[in-house]
């Protein structure tokens, strides 16, 4: 079954949901820390491309969007 346009932004903004929004907010709040600065960095580097790659998928009604979705436990149905 094909998704329609509504079900595909609604896919889409699912990529973005609370626990993504807190995720960035702990990856900034790090990054005041000199220490962890390194680290942190490669796990914002990390998060900024999980966004990406879920915000790409979600233009194309694939098996690769249900694939992405499916990898971070949530299966759009």
């Amino acid at each position: 079954m094909s998704s329609t346009n509504g079900d595909h932004l609604k896919e889409y903004y699912a990529a973005f949901d609370d626990d993504n929004i807190r995720e960035i907010a702990r990856v900034k709040l790090a990054t005041n820390s000199e220490s962890n600065r390194g680290t942190v960095l490669i796990q914002a580097s990390l998060l900024e491309k999980r966004l990406k790659d879920l915000a790409e998928a979600s233009l194309n009604d694939t098996k690769e969007t249900r694939e992405l979705f499916a990898d971070r436990g949530s299966r759009p149905s």
